[in-house]
């Protein structure tokens, strides 16, 4: 998940969160785009989550995730679909029941 460090980041100081807090949301932000691309090149399955609900993340933002993930992880977007829909229903065990976008 991206989108709860890069929320904090983009809102935690003006919102009065600590500075610790701020600080460690950037250096989560630093290092998810290098460990994305070490976690496909290793073969790691990838699902979409959003921690949804964190500090200024709030739910049914979730589309923002995709963004992220292109932008941090270098994922094309089709890629991040099959991630929420496909990949998720798997992890689940919820491939019978849900549809998937492939």
């Amino acid at each position: 998940t991206i989108i709860a460090a890069e929320r904090i980041d983009a809102m935690g100081v003006e919102n009065g969160l600590p500075a610790e807090a701020v600080g460690k949301a950037q250096r989560c932000l630093e290092n998810h785009g290098k460990n994305l691309e070490k976690c496909r090149a290793k073969g790691v399955t990838i699902c979409f989550g959003t921690d949804a609900g964190t500090y200024y993340n709030r739910h049914g933002e979730q589309t923002r995730e995709f963004g992220l993930m292109t932008e941090y992880g270098k994922f094309p977007v089709a890629e991040c679909l099959i991630a929420a829909t496909r990949t998720n229903a798997e992890l689940m065990k919820w491939s019978d029941k849900v549809g998937t976008i492939e």
